[in-house]
């Protein structure tokens, strides 16, 4: 995670955001995983680069998550982010999954935002469809799915459509929008941390013994949100809806003044005793001393005198002893 001093010297890309990383294009003719920050999750997927497109190798199906088999056919790189928006040009010949990841941490913790019109990592489907999955220590979990458009699918590298696909997360919630037009909106309630951000694709990409057809991305933009604008991201903006550039928190509760009112006094006594002594003398009411007890005759006594008896033992024994001496 980069320290505040560094998010507060970024600039934003646009009203709303600050840009984290971005690749407008995939240069040379490469193996991608283990250049430039890349890491890849299927170990026989290559990932390559051509002519400026990020290419899937494999058009494999299978495997558990965070086995390393083709479930787990992503590509991904730094830094961490947690609330972001995500931007994507993508092109695909396919009619299986394509899509993104967010918030990876490990081949088995991640989301996965995804089209697909036949084969997914999780179902299979005779319509376009949009689905957000949530996968944490393997284990998966599907968070949405909505129908999806219908995206051009045809000859890669001679009239294909290239679509853009844009994923925002904002705390819980993960939306997709395809072309500039929502499709779906997951909320999770138990969201994952900050974590790396990249490509996804299942069932998808260039096998040369199958015959498959390619699918690939031609840049990703990736940006933390920053909702107040005021530069500091959300993910480390201790108040998110005000604007605060100085972060203060007087009360060290990790919750600014800003969005505290500026108040930021934490005493939630709610005594309303009020002293109901009706007598002229002006002596006070000093209960608050006392942990709000009960008032049950003389303070530190748990009993309850009648008026004047304190003087009633002492003066019957004096008259005894009066009539003994006569």
């Amino acid at each position: 995670m980069l320290s505040l001093f560094l998010v507060l010297q970024a600039h934003p890309a646009d009203a709303g955001t600050v840009e984290a990383w971005r690749r407008d294009s995939v240069s040379g003719d490469t193996e991608m995983a283990g250049t430039d920050g890349w890491m890849g999750g299927y170990s026989q997927d290559r990932w390559f680069a051509q002519a400026g497109w990020a290419l899937s190798d494999r058009d494999d199906g299978g495997g558990t998550w965070g086995s390393g088999q083709a479930i787990d056919n992503f590509l991904i790189r730094g830094p961490d982010v947690q609330q972001q928006i995500v931007v994507a040009n993508v092109r695909t010949d396919d009619n299986d999954t394509i899509g993104l990841v967010l918030s990876s941490n490990g081949d088995d913790t991640h989301y996965v935002v995804g089209w697909s019109k036949d084969l997914a990592p999780h179902s299979s489907y005779s319509q376009p469809t949009v689905f957000a999955l949530r996968i944490e220590n393997g284990s998966q979990t599907v968070l949405a799915e909505e129908s999806g458009p219908d995206i051009e699918v045809g000859n890669f590298w001679n009239g294909s459509a290239t679509n853009t696909f844009q994923v925002v997360r904002n705390n819980r919630v993960l939306r997709l929008l395809i072309d500039g037009t929502e499709y779906l909106s997951a909320t999770d309630p138990n969201p994952l941390p900050a974590g790396q951000t990249g490509l996804y694709a299942y069932e998808a990409g260039y096998d040369g013994f199958n015959g498959a057809d390619e699918a690939g991305f031609s840049s990703i933009v990736v940006s933390w949100t920053d909702d107040d604008d005021d530069t500091v991201v959300d993910d480390l903006d201790n108040c998110e809806a005000v604007a605060n550039t100085d972060q203060v928190d007087s009360n060290g509760n990790g919750i600014g003044d800003a969005c505290e009112g500026g108040d930021a006094d934490t005493d939630t006594d709610t005594d309303s005793d009020t002293d109901t002594d009706t007598d002229t003398d002006s002596d006070v009411d000093l209960d608050t001393a006392w942990n709000d007890e009960p008032v049950s005759g003389a303070r530190g006594c748990g009993c309850s005198k009648a008026p004047g008896s304190g003087m009633f033992i002492p003066l019957a024994l004096a008259l005894l002893m009066f009539r003994r001496l006569r």
